[in-house]
């Protein structure tokens, strides 16, 4: 007897034993793994990367800003008469990059042990470029403190 074309057919698990048997085949295909680890890793490489690379120029713009301030304080020594804004006009003559409107320096006079000092403070704000950062600007501050010596002594 021939089966006719209304006969249900019973090759649900041949089916299914087939399609499984794809799927593990498919499981243990491993050619493209390195391209999808890649593809996870990368941007969390690029973050550190780009992290260190924003570090190193805020360092550089700090030790800028600090030899700026060491070089004012040697005026500051040989003229003890000089004001805040005297002080943001030397340190604007030496530094190329950054405007003397964003310097914010303050000074203050303090006497330890009989002998007078001045306190400066510089603080000046710094762009943040990494992409994706919640941080745009950071402000980053050098201090110092120098004797004041009077042209009498």
């Amino acid at each position: 007897m021939s089966n006719s074309g209304n006969a249900p057919q019973k090759l649900g698990k041949a089916h299914r034993r087939i399609s499984g048997g794809r799927f593990v085949e498919f499981l243990r295909h491993t050619s493209g793994v390195t391209a999808i680890e890649f593809a996870l890793t990368f941007p969390v490489l690029m973050l550190i990367v780009m992290g260190a690379l924003e570090f190193g120029r805020a360092l550089e713009a700090r030790n800028q800003i600090s030899h700026a301030l060491s070089r004012a304080v040697r005026v500051v020594d040989l003229d003890a008469d000089r004001t805040a804004s005297e002080i943001a006009a030397l340190m604007a003559g030496y530094l190329d990059e950054f405007d003397e409107d964003d310097l914010t320096i303050g000074t203050s006079t303090t006497t330890t042990s009989g002998v007078e000092y001045m306190d400066i403070s510089v603080a000046f704000p710094f762009d943040v470029i990494i992409p994706f950062a919640s941080v745009s600007s950071v402000t980053l501050n050098v201090q110092t403190r120098t004797p004041v010596i009077s042209a009498s002594q």
